[in-house]
C-alpha cells in the first residue's frame, strides 16, 4: 500500500478517480515546485482525530518554500516537529509526513 498523498484538488472526494482523472504524485508536485517555484499541497484537515497543528505546519512550509525559491539553505526537514492537536483543526499526520519525506528525498538529489 502506498503512503497517502496530499489531496489534489482541494476538496476532492474521489470524483477525479472515478472519472479517470489522476492526481499528481508528491514527486510530480516536487518537480513542479523546483521548476516553477514553490507550490504547496493542500492537506486533509482533521478535527476529531489527532492531527498536526495547522499553524506549525504552515509556518515550517513557508520557511522551506521561501528558502527553495530564494536559493537559501533549506531547514532540516527530518527534524521538523509539529504540535499534535485533537478537537481542533489539524492537518492529517500521514499526509504531512509523506509529503515531507518526498520533499526531503527530492531535495537530496
Amino acid at each position: 500500500m502506498s503512503p497517502p498523498r496530499a489531496r489534489w484538488p482541494p476538496g476532492s472526494s474521489g470524483f477525479a478517480e472515478r472519472v479517470g482523472w489522476s492526481q499528481p504524485t508528491l514527486e510530480e508536485q516536487n518537480r513542479r515546485m523546483s521548476t516553477t517555484g514553490a507550490s504547496r499541497p493542500t492537506f486533509t484537515t482533521t478535527r476529531f482525530r489527532e492531527g498536526y497543528a495547522v499553524g506549525d505546519v504552515d509556518a515550517f512550509l513557508d520557511t522551506v518554500f521561501t528558502a527553495i525559491s530564494t536559493g537559501q539553505p533549506v531547514p532540516p526537514i527530518a527534524t521538523a516537529v509539529f504540535r499534535p492537536v485533537r478537537m481542533a483543526n489539524g492537518y492529517d499526520m500521514d499526509e504531512v509526513d509523506a509529503f515531507l519525506d518526498e520533499l526531503e528525498a527530492g531535495l537530496a538529489r
